[in-house]
This record gives structure tokens, sequence and C-alpha cells, in this order.
């Protein structure tokens, strides 16, 4: 929470090799570094107190002076290091979202919600209603820890919208090491 990633907004498509630890957002004027806790809302205090980089730009406005466009999805990149994947015992998925996402480790796909079966969708797809929002997640991610290298790593993760009039887009991740759960 609050760590530095990488971060694009969904008004284009990202690089088809975003997600891949060697690939390099300095080469790609569209990203930006932001502090964990992305989107906006217009729903209340309580939902933007999960938000430290907003994207108040992303929701759709018709009418009016202010409108714009707006975009359906961001997506986001942190690398982090690690001197021996060995020593991680369990990897676990915390995460706050709003309303679909997926996340890839080092490049494979490891987890979902809410955005169906298509492979690497469109930055412009929907993701499913998911009423009740923002969900809170803890995906366990101990089956894919083998993805893990000595050294750097790279968690992204893509966050969608269900319509671009929504009144908030939410994500809050965090990978952790299982070992260190009380």
């Amino acid at each position: 929470d609050g760590d530095r990633w990488y971060v694009k907004k969904g008004d284009v498509a990202p690089p088809y090799e975003w997600i891949e630890p060697d690939y390099d957002t300095n080469q790609d004027a569209g990203w930006f570094v932001g502090r964990s806790g992305f989107g906006y809302s217009n729903d209340g205090q309580e939902r933007r107190d999960f938000i430290s980089t907003t994207l108040g730009d992303m929701r759709r406005i018709e009418d009016g002076e202010d409108a714009r466009d707006g975009y359906l999805s961001f997506f986001v990149r942190h690398q982090f290091e690690i001197v021996d994947p060995g020593e991680i015992e369990g990897l676990l998925l915390r995460i706050i979202f709003d309303d679909g996402f997926i996340a890839y480790l080092n490049g494979p796909e490891v987890a979902r919600a809410n955005m169906g079966t298509t492979i690497r969708p469109s930055y412009r797809a929907k993701a499913e209603n998911a009423p009740g929002d923002p969900d809170f997640a803890i995906i366990d991610l101990t089956s894919d820890k083998s993805l893990l290298v000595a050294g750097t790593n790279t968690l992204a993760i893509e966050l969608h919208n269900s319509e671009y009039t929504s009144s908030d887009a939410i994500l809050v991740p965090e990978l952790i090491n299982r070992h260190y759960l009380p």
C-alpha cells in the first residue's frame, strides 16, 4: 500500500509486452509513476480513502463544459527484488478492486476477477458487472511461486470498469509472502 508503481491510462492499448519483466516503461511516454491505491470515486470518502493516485479523467462525462470521453481501463506495473525465491513459503495477492482485474507475475496470468475468459482482453473491454464494489480478496498464488526469480520480478495488473460512466474504479494490490502473516 502506497508503493511506487508505473501507471498507464487505458485511453490507448499498452504494448503487448507490458506484462513482461524486461519491458522498459521509460521507452513509452504514456507511463507515469504513482503510489499504490489507484482510481477514482464519486461514492463518498470511504472509497476515496483507498486512492493515492487519482485517475479522475477515467469517468466519462457526457454533457456540459466538463464533457470528456473517459476510458474503461488502466494498467499498473511494480518491480520488486527477491534474493532467494526458495525462501518464499507461500504467495498471496491481497487486492481491493472495482470492477474487474487481471494480474500477471513475470508475464503469465496468475489471477482474475469479473473479466470473463478472454485471454489478454482489449483495453476497451468492459468488466462484468460487479455489485457490492469494491471487492476485497485474498488470492492464493502459492502454485505460481515458481514464476519468481532471484533478482527483479514484475507484478502487472490491468483494471477494467464495467461502464464508462461508473461512479468509481479502485485498485489496491499487495503481494505477500505468506511466511510473514500472523
